[in-house]
């Protein structure tokens, strides 16, 4: 009996995770042209890297703006021939395998590890993040990977060490990746350290019983960290191998950004706005007290005005620093040339340093975080507070998550550009008439061709096929959005009432090792969904404040999944708790 359950548990896996699979190779990908230094710039990178080229045979000012994660997952599409929404798909079925998989010994139902599979396979993420080909889309599920394997790690810390190794090595794995697709991904931090933390007290008392089993078991606890340090090394030698620069990327590793932090910093007496963290002002300062930046000046400012859209308006946010890349590219560097450019960042560096130690410059007070920022006071801490308790409720509720009409078609695209993001998608994308028109492609399927030569009417009888099962996914997409919005103005509030369900039954130490692991599991996914969406407010309130904006829920992609989880586990803890009184109450 247990064996054809078995059975059945695996036919019903595959049955849903190939429907999963479906549903995503039909989907319609937001695809945009005008996000040259974000989507296509990684595309870009991608192709290079397909070929062979790393990010390019040339270092160019774009070659390591940015982590290479993204761009090595669409090269693997391409290395491997298959298509973008299967890959993805294969990531998304993956993970939520294995979440499934390492809280497997808490739950003995497979009925309930089949529905927590269901729910988290198909949990609706942010549209723009989940469907628009960039990064983003990627954060949630590798998040999911390293939440999973250090949760495995918590459940099965009586286990023996042989058993703990997979899960190790693969929070390690999955931590590398992780921490390669964006340059903010420093946020992932506290939770692996503090489940590392858990992971050993929990050990603890093998101190005295079983001395080297606790090292071993320590040092697995610990070895997910050491991925941080390790894809560091590994990325940075291949940058240096190629363009001679150790740096995982040039806009948070190198001297530029410690030039651009230094100019973040300098105090023009005018400036009140304090979303403009580099004003024109402050330029000009740091243009007269730096011999180095002044030798292009003119460049500096000129470039200043353009992106600023006009000479009486500021830059605002982390947009100076793509001015002055842009500027210092024009006078010939960023050319084949990363240690001469890195040099001239150095001594830009140096003599802006220099200028504030002897107080020819003035630092505005205020609390820098980061070498990507500007300066931050307390209110600016409260206000992403207050936006991001906001944010957490309208996540929560799946705000943002229905997809767009319009990505069914790209009528604005030429032919051009649709056969690029084809071939980098590995994936047939619909026409409109007009463009299919322009192809000479106007004739029906069932119109006379002598000879069966001619393969335009074929052409449009496959537009129509494609376009039709893009329409059918997204209406299933949409209507599966809307389901977990419905249900989740009833699952939040659950959520609360399990989570002190929870804490009760740790106190009293009931269950206490599945109330334990439920409780971190909760309180891990939620806190880090606070603090991804916190550091995004405070890093993006300049872009907007307002909250419906899709900004917060597209770079704060990973918390609809963690609020997913979390919801969950509540439900979960209250109906186990309603389970308990039932019975309690038919006994009596």
């Amino acid at each position: 009996m247990k064996k054809k359950k078995d059975v059945l548990f695996i036919i019903a896996l595959f049955v849903i995770s190939l429907y999963r699979l479906k549903l995503l190779k039909e989907s319609s990908w937001e695809l945009i042209l005008s996000t040259g230094y974000d989507d296509i710039m990684q595309m870009k990178n991608a192709v290079t890297m397909t070929a062979g080229d790393w990010l390019g045979g040339s270092y160019f000012y774009t070659s390591m703006a940015k982590n290479v994660g993204y761009p090595l997952f669409l090269a693997i599409g391409q290395w491997l021939n298959i298509s973008y929404g299967f890959l993805y798909g294969a990531v998304i079925i993956f993970a939520s395998l294995i979440f499934v998989k390492a809280i497997s010994p808490i739950f003995s139902s497979r009925k309930l590890l089949l529905l927590i599979y269901v729910i988290i396979l198909f949990a609706p993420i942010n549209h723009e993040a989940f469907y628009r080909i960039y990064r983003n889309a990627l954060v949630p599920w590798f998040f999911l990977l390293v939440l999973s394997c250090m949760i495995a790690l918590f459940i099965r810390h009586k286990e023996k060490v042989s058993k703990q190794i997979p899960w190790s090595i693969g929070a390690m794995a999955s931590i590398m990746y992780f921490w390669i697709l964006r340059e903010d991904s420093i946020w992932i931090f506290p939770f692996v350290f503090t489940a590392s933390i858990m992971i050993i007290i929990v050990n603890l008392p093998l101190v005295w019983r079983q001395r080297r089993e606790f090292i071993h078991k320590t040092l697995l606890a610990l070895l997910p960290l050491s991925g941080i340090i390790a894809v560091s090394i590994i990325i940075s030698a291949i940058n240096y191998s190629h363009y001679g620069i150790w740096a995982m990327n040039d806009r948070t590793q190198t001297y530029a950004p410690k030039a651009m932090s230094l100019i973040y910093r300098i105090d023009d007496g005018r400036t009140k706005d304090k979303d403009v963290w580099a004003s024109r002002e402050s330029m000009r300062l740091a243009i007269n007290e730096s011999p180095t930046l002044r030798k292009i000046g003119d460049r500096v400012l000129a470039s200043y005005n353009l992106w600023a859209g006009g000479e009486e308006l500021e830059l605002k946010g982390d947009i100076s620093q793509w001015s002055l890349r842009f500027a210092v590219e024009e006078e010939g560097y960023y050319h084949g040339n990363a240690r001469k450019t890195n040099t001239f960042y150095k001594k830009v560096y140096e003599e802006l340093t220099e200028a504030f130690r002897s107080g020819k410059l003035h630092k505005k007070s205020g609390i820098y975080l980061s070498s990507q920022t500007g300066a931050f006071h307390i209110s600016d801490f409260l206000q992403s507070t207050y936006m991001a308790l906001a944010l957490s409720r309208k996540i929560s509720n799946y705000c943002n998550t229905q997809v767009s009409d319009g990505y069914l078609t790209y009528q604005d695209f030429s032919e051009t550009d649709l056969t690029f993001f084809e071939n980098i998608l590995n994936t047939d994308l619909p026409r409109t008439s007009n463009q299919l028109t322009n192809l000479d492609v106007n004739k029906k399927y069932n119109d006379y061709d002598l000879n069966l030569t001619t393969f335009n009417n074929i052409s449009q009888k496959n537009n129509e096929y494609i376009l039709s099962n893009r329409k059918k996914a997204q209406k299933k997409e949409n209507l599966i959005a809307t389901i977990y919005q419905i249900f989740s103005y009833i699952c939040l509030p659950l959520s609360f009432l399990g989570y002190y369900f929870l804490i009760l039954d740790i106190v009293k130490q009931r269950n206490l090792q599945q109330s334990m692991a439920l409780f971190l599991i909760m309180t891990g996914a939620a806190l880090s969904a606070f603090l991804n969406i916190f550091l995004v407010c405070l890093f993006s309130r300049w872009i907007t404040t307002d909250l419906n904006s899709i900004i917060y829920g597209f770079y704060a992609s990973a918390a609809y999944l963690l609020y997913t989880i979390t919801m969950l586990i509540g439900t979960i803890a209250v109906a186990k708790k309603l389970r308990e009184s039932i019975i309690t109450l038919t006994d009596v």
